[in-house]
């Protein structure tokens, strides 16, 4: 009788808007750097002997498009790892209580890019997101406005986000905005990327924007001398509001490899740490620490206050038709 077919070990990644995927224009970085991992993860020894061991070969990298479909493949199982979002770990989350699957995911390492808190070892990594105001915005003139001046032009404007994948640009802002300031939901722009949205409100396209903390000031550093300081942002732009901390995005493992569980899994997880931490070179930003599961909570609840369906996917059209430009540095 014919041996089976040895089974690949399946890795996914969103080609976009993850913290995984190197912060570039360039449409192919995802793919350089699916291709480096695999290479990477299929050079260490002791990851393909475990491999062996439980009957695997090869690994598939497995590019996805939005996050519908990643959840998707989540729910049927057919990925061992996944380069996630914390939105997308969170739907799946929200979706898995009222509706079981057979296998579950847990967040083994997270990211960590300039900006984000760091707790300390093993205590896992939080991030904020910030509301930002242009000059475009009739009130960014005034030294002070009533939070009924804020909900009425937020009524009257759209709010640049990146995309509705993301917790820091998009979930944790709309909440704040209405438990805070009892704004309704303002009407948005989608720009793709934190430093458009940035781009979109300090050229004066959009009058205000949700995005990362730590992206807002990496955004505006090239037009300070000594980087960002807090003169150069007030004359871009005002930071209204810091939304609660939450975890970032996670490498996620499906339950039954966990590395608690198995060889596979305890192999992984180190070569994964090795890889983003010192071995690729697409994006030094980049970083990878342990991951704190139960953290993940607070994106599940915050989607529930949130009323936002499960399944609702990213948007992929812009704020204007117009590209942002940066102002010139002064």
């Amino acid at each position: 009788m014919a041996a089976e077919p040895a089974m690949p070990l399946q890795i996914g990644y969103l080609v976009d808007g993850s913290d995984f995927i190197p912060a570039t224009d360039d449409p192919f970085a995802g793919n350089a750097l699916g291709d480096q991992l695999r290479n990477d993860l299929l050079a260490q020894k002791q990851l393909t002997e475990a491999m062996e061991r439980a009957g695997m070969a090869g690994i598939v990298l497995t590019p996805i498009s939005g996050s519908g479909e990643m959840i998707q493949l989540m729910r049927s199982g057919d990925l061992h790892v996944v380069l996630a979002t914390a939105m997308v770990y969170g739907r799946f989350l929200q979706i898995a209580v009222n509706n079981p699957v057979p296998f579950t995911y847990e967040p083994i390492l997270q990211s960590r890019r300039p900006g984000d808190i760091g707790q300390g070892r093993g205590r896992g990594v939080l991030r904020r997101g910030v509301v930002i105001m242009g000059p475009a915005s009739a009130l960014f003139s005034r030294p002070k406005y009533a939070p009924a001046d804020l909900r009425q032009a937020l009524a009257n404007s759209p709010l640049a986000v990146p995309s509705l994948d993301s917790a820091a640009g998009y979930l944790f802002p709309i909440l704040t905005l209405s438990s805070q300031y009892g704004a309704s939901r303002p009407r948005l722009w989608f720009c793709g990327s934190d430093t458009d949205v940035v781009a979109h409100v300090v050229s004066g396209l959009a009058p205000f924007g949700a995005c990362r903390e730590g992206a807002l000031a990496g955004t505006l550093a090239p037009l300070t001398k000594n980087g960002a300081t807090s003169d150069s942002l007030r004359r871009h732009c005002r930071v209204l509001f810091q939304t609660a901390p939450f975890p970032t995005d996670p490498i996620l493992i499906r339950d039954d490899f966990l590395p608690s569980l198995t060889d596979v899994g305890r192999e992984l997880k180190p070569a994964l740490r090795e890889f983003f931490n010192e071995k690729q070179r697409l994006d030094r930003d980049l970083r990878v620490e342990d991951a704190v599961p139960r953290d993940y909570e607070k994106i599940q609840r915050a989607l529930e206050q949130s009323g936002i369906a499960p399944h609702a996917s990213t948007q992929p059209t812009t704020g204007t038709r117009v590209r942002p430009v940066l102002p010139m540095r002064r």
